[in-house]
């Protein structure tokens, strides 16, 4: 099974669900523009009711698999590598989401920066949206992060 990897600003909650609510649920994005992006659950709800049977945290996710195992959580350090300014349109609905080219250019970016690569938003001083391009610099598993903490 392929190891989840998570920041480590998310550590403690996905330690937690592993350890009260039997897991972590992934859920992959189905949107083109959120290509390769993932929103984490707890395996189970309140009510017992698995992920994967229960309604999904968003209309653009597909399951795809539960995590029960903190040695298969790997927790990583992160630094920037590039920022810049993005594009912002109205979506559908409420939504903002980023410009085709915007999203063409944090796609880029990402490849260029090399493999574990992801983004995160921020905004400049005038309030303007940012992309910051973070990649990964070292890794522990959740059980060793666990124990460092």
């Amino acid at each position: 099974m392929e190891a989840l990897t998570i920041s480590a600003e998310i550590a403690p909650k996905v330690r937690d669900w592993i350890a009260t609510r039997n897991g972590v649920a992934v859920w992959k994005s189905q949107d083109l523009s959120r290509a390769g992006e993932e929103v984490l659950t707890p395996a189970t709800r309140h009510d017992g009711v698995l992920a994967d049977k229960a309604s999904k945290p968003r209309w653009d996710v597909a399951f795809d698999r539960i995590v029960t195992d903190a040695r298969d959580v790997l927790v990583a350090n992160t630094r920037e590598v590039k920022r810049f300014r993005v594009g912002l349109q109205r979506g559908s609905g409420l939504s903002i989401v980023l410009t085709d080219a915007a999203s063409r250019r944090v796609r880029e970016a990402k490849a260029k920066a090399g493999s574990g690569a992801f983004h995160v938003f921020d905004h400049d001083d005038a309030g303007r949206a940012v992309a910051v391009i973070m990649v990964p610099t070292d890794t522990t598993t959740l059980d060793s992060w666990t124990e460092g903490a």
